[in-house]
């Protein structure tokens, strides 16, 4: 899978550019005014004590149609798909040493079929455990084993497990361990507790029902 460069995808959007402009020349204009209230302040004090006033500060907003200068970013070096789903995926293990590595479309459509929804019928353990033996299926030269799992994980999972992926802080996880530590102790503590108050609500029916006979 060959990778797209940044520029590749970048779209022009010419009320963006717009915008960046008005931004900097209204910062610019901040920067002069507060220079002119300090010299002005300057040249009281400067009367006062009977010597010569300042020059006159530069003004910052001279060149507000400036270019900015190379390799500073701008809104339009985020404005492409590759970084704005970079930058928001949680899951972000460190790049193979290749980057002409290839998964399998039929790898991607099992784990597909065998998809985890966060629903209480639903074992996390069992969904892990079956992850991991269709990853131990496959490999791909220069790439781990532990990248796949991190890059596939995420076509397993459906409908509240979906959600419960997209609400983790962007870059948050990037090894396996951390991402099956993460889901385990969300899906399972949770299916856990279900289980224990259906136990409970249980008990407390069985108890009241069999004082009722007495």
């Amino acid at each position: 899978m060959t990778r797209r460069s940044n520029k590749d995808n970048l779209v022009e959007h010419p009320e963006i550019d717009k915008l960046e402009k008005q931004l900097r020349k209204q910062k610019a204009q901040e920067m002069a005014d507060e220079a002119a209230r300090a010299h002005a302040a300057e040249v009281a004090r400067a009367q006062e004590e009977g010597r010569d006033p300042p020059p006159p500060p530069p003004n910052p907003a001279g060149d507000v149609n400036a270019q900015p200068q190379a390799g500073a970013p701008t809104i339009g070096d985020y404005d492409s798909a590759d970084a704005f789903f970079m930058d928001r995926n949680p899951i972000h293990p460190p790049p193979p040493a290749r980057n002409d590595y290839e998964i399998k479309p039929q790898i991607i459509a099992l784990v597909r079929q065998n998809q985890f929804n966060g629903l209480p019928a639903e074992h996390p353990l069992d969904h892990i455990e079956n992850f991991e033996e269709i990853c131990s299926t496959t490999r791909s030269n220069g790439v781990s084993a532990d990248y796949l799992k991190c890059k596939l994980f995420s076509f397993s999972l459906g409908d509240k497990a979906s959600r419960w992926l997209k609400s983790l802080p962007a870059h948050s996880i990037t090894t396996w361990d951390e991402y099956k530590a993460a889901f385990i102790n969300h899906f399972y503590t949770k299916q856990r507790s279900i289980s224990v108050r259906n136990k409970i609500s249980t008990f407390a029916k069985a108890t009241m029902s069999l004082s009722m006979r007495r």
